[in-house]
């Protein structure tokens, strides 16, 4: 699985060289390109706006009063044409970063290696741990995973709490195991594990139960 990049929306942390920048660009090859038909800012309006933009950057140059406020101004009223412009290439073109980087928007250095979509945990063991009232439980490892979840409960835990997802506790570990501990003697405990690296919703593995010595 790939995590796609987006167009990137910071501009109002950028110099207002980036946005002019940004600006020519767009105007060169957002503007009549045939990905994008119907740009919901005229190709005349966004000029203009542009060149009232870096008209206003250049007075602030030359101290002339208030020309802070109106660069400000102008800025504000073009970034608002960067997004609706930027909303619609993302609607019209959605997940196709080679498109939108031909267009000339700047994208977000999102992450494009595959990543593998984790699956439920196989061969989950629980045995005594070292120290008393402990568990040790672990899996096969997964490739590519971030970290292993842990869901533990005791095995006789009502229905209706079963029905609404409660657990006793959930731990994490970066490895394919973990201790467990601060548990009661005598006691059956249910234990589960979903790996997990952010590419898809959690799925967890068959309950496996011990009691604990």
């Amino acid at each position: 699985m790939e995590r796609i990049q987006y167009i990137a929306y910071n501009w109002t942390n950028k110099p207002d060289k980036f946005v002019t920048d940004l600006g020519t660009r767009l105007l060169g090859k957002f503007y009549n390109n045939p990905a994008y038909s119907k740009p919901p800012v005229t190709e005349e309006a966004f000029k203009e706006s542009l060149q009232t933009l870096t008209t206003a950057i250049g007075q602030v140059s030359t101290r002339v009063l208030g020309a802070a406020k109106v660069r400000d101004r102008a800025r504000a009223d073009f970034e608002a044409l960067l997004t609706s412009n930027a909303d619609y290439a993302g609607a019209t073109t959605p997940a196709r970063p080679d498109l939108w980087e031909s267009a000339g928007w700047e994208l977000t250095k999102g992450e494009t290696s595959p990543r593998p979509l984790s699956q439920p945990a196989t061969n989950v063991r629980l045995v005594d741990g070292q120290a008393p009232l402990t568990l040790e439980a672990s899996c096969d490892q997964q490739p590519g995973m971030y970290g292993y979840l842990w869901r533990v409960r005791p095995r006789d835990m009502p229905a209706e709490q079963l029905a609404k997802g409660f657990c006793y506790r959930t731990e994490i570990s970066r490895l394919a195991s973990v201790v467990i501990g601060g548990l009661d003697a005598e006691v059956a405990y249910c234990v589960q594990c979903a790996p997990w690296n952010d590419t898809a919703p959690l799925q967890w593995s068959a309950a496996v139960t011990r009691i604990v010595q």
